[in-house]
């Protein structure tokens, strides 16, 4: 995913009007400055550039060159690993220039500012929940953009990611005896993200659940729920540990 966002932005860049200018030359109007920044950020010089930037919107606010300058800017620091700034400029491009062409471009760079965020499952999910919100938000303005198939892919990335954690935070529940918190956590892998975690683990999670909170007729329905739907999964023997155990229960309440 690295090369395809460096390639995109070089691409960008190309159909900027990327020329060669040397930067020992000072720059001394608006597209001296652009253009200058351009060659630096092309260097990988991207302090430089930033600065040629920030001084071109700070001489030249008017100019349609401040307008990309900013979005340069933005990608200097996104491939700078400074994702804060850089979501910070493309929300503010989006927030000054919302008619622009480019903003949908800006939105998925903001989406994908959250995105490179995104901690190991057993962390906090923060990251991820707000570039899907992000992703969101551009598919809902602009569905037919040449980046809602790119937001779509990380919006499933996101969410594997945030179904990890709540079915990870869940089984923390269970083992802590929390039996009604780590239900709550499995049933909201069910609901928000039925295709992210197999739905045989899940069940066999809540069936759990219910069995040690004393729920044993809710999770002995839940467990042959399980067997009816997912015959050969790898469950089945934990299964069938827990219908002998927890069976005879439900049979000696009935009597």
């Amino acid at each position: 995913m690295k090369k395809t966002i460096v390639h995109l932005l070089l691409f960008v860049l190309f159909l900027s009007g990327c020329t060669t200018v040397s930067p020992n030359i000072a720059a001394v109007g608006d597209e001296d400055y652009y253009t200058q920044g351009m060659t630096e950020m092309a260097r990988t010089y991207f302090s430089e550039a930033i600065a040629n930037f920030e001084d071109l919107r700070e001489k030249f606010p008017l100019s349609p060159y401040a307008i990309l300058a900013l979005l340069r800017q933005g990608e200097c620091q996104y491939l700078q690993k400074n994702y804060i700034e850089a979501q910070y400029s493309f929300e503010n491009f989006r927030r000054l220039h919302p008619s622009h062409e480019q903003v949908d471009y800006s939105m998925y760079m903001a989406g994908m500012c959250q995105f490179k965020q995104v901690l190991d499952f057993y962390r906090d999910q923060s990251a991820a929940r707000g570039a899907v919100t992000q992703f969101e938000i551009l598919l809902e303005a602009f569905p037919d953009s040449p980046y809602s198939g790119l937001a779509l892919c990380k919006i499933v990335e996101a969410k594997q990611h945030i179904a990890e954690n709540e079915f990870f935070v869940g089984n923390f529940y269970l083992r802590q005896n929390n039996y009604l918190g780590a239900y709550a956590r499995f049933d909201q892998v069910l609901l928000k993200y039925p295709n992210a975690i197999g739905r045989d683990k899940v069940l066999l999670s809540m069936a759990k659940a219910c069995l040690y909170d004393g729920q044993t007729e809710k999770g002995i329905r839940i467990l042959q729920l399980l067997t009816d739907t997912y015959p050969d999964s790898s469950c089945s023997s934990e299964v069938d540990r827990l219908q002998d155990l927890y069976e005879p229960v439900v049979v000696s309440k009935t009597l």
